[in-house]
């Protein structure tokens, strides 16, 4: 009895010495006890996963071996990189069917499988891959505005390697993304066609964004060929931006109009666009004034004006000015802006003065 209270003394005795040691070096002992209870925690996931090997080993479930089979072109390193099982490792199907996703994400094989086999101390698993075929050439259907090779640059996919399924999404957007940032905001990979064996073109089918038809709406007066010929976009034309908002500051620069919108709409034949400018008018483009005055030396006289631009809707401008007295004057001016071909405009002025002019001298009196 008294040799076990010593011993349960010397104890004590230690313990409070440890404590007064750790409150010296500014520790406390919740810190002390999580370290502990950390320590522990692990040394139970060790014991735990020692005990989950053996139990494995006992029924079986050790992986003996891994094969790889099927791959020429894709490096075999390349697909072990997504293989979590290892060697010694437990089999578990389900690690089994996570690699077989991730080997089919890498997007080189049409096909990837997983077999099991028993073999003596464990299974032996087996990944059978079947490699998707390899480009031949690179075609661009429907190309006309950029060069091949610059759209070739931008494109993971290369002439004589293996097909990607996931690069291809990369390589259409790419595609897409070299129009825009030269202003073609329409164009499209509406298709693609990939290869189906060893050599088979990859073929890339693009809409540009072609004009199929411009059409003018909203036009009450103003004839519709006054719009279209300010216009350099016509119908065979690729949409792009810049030339879009040329055409509509040319087309309000008329000050035939108060507002002008555009709207893109699908064309008749396939993959291509109609382009519909709206306008809206303003209420009249004539004017007419008449009035008169007087004066000690032109008498009295009667002035009228009339001026006209864009004549019957036509773009034409006619101008008619008159006045009548002592000293009569006439002034007719016409302009089309289109006479020809090439914004080439056409503009004649004539007037006519005739009558006579009075004067005052201190002198005499006379007419001019």
């Amino acid at each position: 009895m008294i040799k076990k209270l010593f011993s349960i003394f010397v104890f004590i005795s230690i313990l409070s010495i440890n404590i007064h040691g750790i409150d010296n070096t500014g520790l406390n002992l919740k810190t002390v006890l999580d370290v502990i209870k950390d320590r522990s925690s692990k040394d139970k996931i060790i014991n735990n996963d020692n005990k989950a090997l053996e139990e494995a080993k006992d029924k079986g479930n050790i992986v003996q071996a891994i094969e790889i089979e099927g791959n020429y072109y894709v490096r075999k390193e390349l697909i072990e990189n997504e293989i979590s099982l290892k060697k010694g490792g437990i089999f578990s199907p389900y690690r089994i069917r996570r690699n077989v996703k991730n080997i089919n994400d890498l997007g080189f094989f049409s096909s990837v499988k997983s077999s099991v086999e028993k073999v003596p101390g464990g299974k032996k698993v087996k990944i059978i891959v079947i490699e998707n075929p390899t480009v031949g050439d690179i075609k661009f259907d429907g190309l006309k505005i950029i060069p091949r090779k610059e759209l070739s640059e931008v494109i993971r996919a290369k002439k004589d390697k293996i097909f990607n399924k996931y690069s291809l999404r990369h390589d259409i957007q790419a595609i897409k993304e070299v129009f825009e940032n030269k202003g073609y905001f329409l164009t499209k990979v509406y298709k693609t066609q990939i290869p189906i064996k060893n050599g088979d073109p990859l073929i890339f089918f693009i809409s540009e964004g072609t004009i199929d038809e411009v059409l003018v709406t909203g036009n009450k007066k103003t004839k519709p060929y006054v719009i279209l010929r300010e216009m350099n976009l016509k119908k065979g034309s690729v949409i792009q931006g810049d030339l879009l908002k040329e055409d509509l500051r040319r087309i309000f620069n008329l000050n035939y109009f108060t507002n002008i919108q555009h709207r893109v709409l699908p064309g008749k034949t396939p993959h291509t666009n109609t382009l519909v400018i709206h306008v809206e008018e303003r209420p009249t483009n004539a004017t007419f004034q008449i009035g008169g005055a007087y004066s000690q030396i032109m008498g009295f006289s009667i002035f009228s004006d009339l001026y006209w631009d864009n004549l019957m809707g036509t773009g034409q401008l006619i101008m008619i000015k008159g006045q009548f007295g002592r000293a009569s004057t006439y002034q007719i001016k016409y302009h089309d802006p289109w006479m020809w071909e090439g914004r080439k405009s056409f503009s004649v002025r004539t007037w006519l003065t005739d009558g006579s002019l009075g004067y005052v001298n201190p002198m005499q009196q006379g007419n001019i």
